[in-house]
């Protein structure tokens, strides 16, 4: 898996240099400062849950090397740091695909964020203008719309970098998703038959394993979920900013941008193939315990 996804990030980055030119187009358009690109939500359990089997296989490896003889030691020692390229790639993609999934919900929030400050300011004006007509720049009602037009245009862009963030890690998150949950059918099998054997030991080895391929199936959904979320909330917000007390001009920007939203889909998917969400999470659960339960009942039909 590490060779995969080594190979797929090098011929896929220039895709992700787009992302990164689309993000820095969105700053300098809203005169943003320099962004904090290492977020470090979640790393501790990200770090604990890739850590922990590492020390763990590492130490098995110890036991069987001690008992093995010259060339089985080789051995073991290869597929060791086999499992643990294949786990730290996979780790390294989920912190990378955080830090890009949870900066462009932050600007998602960010639009949302400027777009009702504009609209309330500009009913706030208004109202201004209704009580005090001498003392109000009717030339606003042109600014207000050009500024409106320029958080448009940010939001568009924020769109592209999800367009393109899918077509960089589309199918390497259809890839790695699709093995942990081949991974954890397995292991919760391997746990069902070590728990009914009384092999205490095995079955909390294996527990680490499930733990750890669990956490990346739930941050991965996390992180999607937040983008779609953010981008989810403009709709509903400019639904109810329609009807603040704002020029006719805003107004007419503000029903467009609603037509638009309608034929947007902002979210990432899994190589087109099913989209990264909270309910990705409900159906990996439901066909885990499906093939689980069928396992576990050929498994004692045999017996």
């Amino acid at each position: 898996m590490g060779v995969v996804l080594f190979t797929c990030y090098a011929r896929k980055y220039p895709e992700f240099l787009k992302i990164c030119t689309f993000l820095g187009k969105f700053d300098h358009d809203l005169q943003l400062e320099s962004p904090e690109y290492w977020i470090k939500e979640n790393v501790p359990i990200i770090v604990i849950s890739t850590v922990t089997p590492i020390i763990l296989e590492g130490s098995k490896q110890y036991v069987m090397s001690m008992k093995e003889e010259h060339e089985f030691v080789v051995r073991i020692i290869i597929a060791y740091f086999s499992v643990t390229a294949a786990l730290c790639g996979k780790t390294v993609m989920l912190i990378h695909f955080q830090q890009v999934a949870f900066g462009i919900a932050k600007r998602f929030r960010l639009v949302n964020a400027r777009i009702r400050l504009l609209v309330m300011n500009e009913s706030l004006r208004r109202s201004v203008l209704r009580r005090n007509p001498p003392y109000v720049d009717r030339r606003q009602d042109y600014t207000s719309c050009k500024k409106f037009k320029s958080l448009l245009s940010a939001y568009h862009l924020l769109c592209d970098a999800v367009h393109q963030a899918n077509v960089f890690y589309g199918y390497l998150l259809l890839a790695t998703i699709v093995c942990t949950f081949i991974i954890i059918t397995v292991c919760l099998y391997f746990f069902f038959l070590f728990i009914i054997h009384g092999k205490a030991i095995r079955s909390v080895t294996i527990s680490i394993w499930i733990f750890n391929n669990a956490t990346f199936l739930v941050l991965i959904a996390l992180c999607g979920s937040r983008v779609s979320e953010m981008a989810g909330d403009t709709a509903p917000l400019i639904r109810k900013l329609i009807n603040e007390n704002v020029g006719s001009g805003l107004r007419e920007e503000l029903k467009s941008f609603l037509l638009q939203l309608a034929s947007l889909n902002v979210e990432f998917t899994a190589g087109v193939f099913f989209p990264i969400n909270k309910r990705t999470l409900t159906s990996i659960a439901a066909a885990v315990t499906t093939y689980l339960v069928i396992m576990i009942q050929f498994e004692t039909q045999s017996k």
